[in-house]
């Protein structure tokens, strides 16, 4: 029996995209747009996002489409209501007829949901455990960054990889100058992530004194239980610093369009700000900034500390005391502040 073949592309008139992750996951998948709409020029291309992040693909020149998926990646662990999502969003998926089906992540469910919609053609990794539910399989090697995968999977699909493989997004018009701000995301989604609070606190009372931009501390639903509390036991001077919970992936790209800067930890912030070409610092724990960091070193910088660890990848950090999250801590202010300086000038 001979191997699967890749379709002519003229056959293929349905792509879909299984990105239905995190969102800086997903703002890294975009990278698969142009190379897919030269190599397919006939196709409309969709994506399937977790629920709310539609509008952060929508909006991107070539896609014709974002399915969003009923569940969050916590709810995703249990198999009955994944399985119930899974029925309920294939009956609707089923009326498009997709022709190519592709799976960058290398998860079971994203394999298996492909299989359910009977797509021809699913390419995809296989270190999720979903291999023998895809038509065609990359090959990958486990020290292989997410880019690197990516490209892999872009040349295993004939199309013409660029260099550098990087999300950009369209450039929204800026506001008005005198409500640009420094956007501050002091979140994420892993509590290893997150530089200390009192960090934070004491890096925007200096940024306040020497630069002339106000300050915008941004958080998402799960910063709600500490983050305005933190604000308000600090009582900085509502005139230069705003706090504000962003509920939506719309309203977060709506509030990026106000930045002159963006300081974020290893998060969705810091990914959208290099899609969006607005500079940014991001600082890193656990995670490898070699995997993770933005291409270009000049507008986008990244901080870490050199400690024996680190990059561990750890969801949650196993030492306790002085030394919990060490890695973040040994990034001073001192550091963060000498970059921020750096940008500022770089902006006048």
């Amino acid at each position: 029996m001979s191997a699967p073949t890749l379709p002519e592309p003229s056959q293929v008139k349905n792509i879909l995209i299984v990105r239905a992750d995190h969102l800086g996951d997903l703002i890294m998948g975009t990278v698969l747009i142009p190379p897919l709409q030269a190599r397919y020029p006939q196709a409309k291309l969709y994506f399937l996002v977790q629920r709310g992040h539609g509008a952060l693909v929508r909006c991107l020149p070539g896609v014709a489409g974002a399915l969003e998926w009923d569940l969050d990646d916590k709810q995703l662990r249990n198999p009955l209501k994944a399985w119930w999502a899974a029925r309920k969003f294939c009956r609707f998926a089923d009326t498009l007829h997709f022709d190519l089906g592709i799976d960058p992540k290398g998860l079971w469910l994203n394999a298996g949901l492909l299989h359910r919609l009977d797509i021809p053609h699913r390419v995809g990794f296989a270190d999720g455990g979903g291999g023998f539910l895809l038509t065609q399989v990359v090959s990958v090697d486990q020290a292989d960054t997410p880019f690197e995968r990516l490209e892999k999977l872009l040349a295993h699909l004939e199309c013409v990889v660029p260099r550098p493989l990087q999300a950009h997004f369209p450039v929204y018009p800026a506001r008005q100058t005198d409500t640009q701000a420094v956007l501050v995301f002091p979140g994420a989604s892993e509590v290893n992530k997150r530089w200390p609070w009192e960090r934070f606190q004491d890096l925007i009372e200096r940024m306040l004194q020497q630069t002339p931009f106000p300050v915008k501390i941004l958080g998402g639903p799960a910063e709600a239980s500490w983050l305005l509390a933190a604000v308000q036991h600090w009582n900085p001077d509502p005139a230069r610093v705003q706090v504000e919970l962003l509920q939506s992936t719309a309203a977060l790209i709506e509030a990026m369009r106000s930045g002159v800067l963006v300081l974020s930890n290893d998060a969705a912030p810091a990914h959208l700000a290099a899609a969006m070409d607005i500079p940014s610092i991001t600082l890193f724990g656990a995670q490898d900034p070699a995997d993770w960091h933005p291409y270009d070193p000049v507008r986008h910088a990244v901080l870490y500390a050199y400690v024996a660890c680190r990059p561990c990848g750890l969801r949650y950090c196993p030492l306790i005391g002085a030394d919990y999250i060490r890695c973040l801590k040994h990034i001073s202010v001192d550091e963060v502040f000498l970059k921020v300086q750096m940008k500022m000038n770089a902006h006048d």
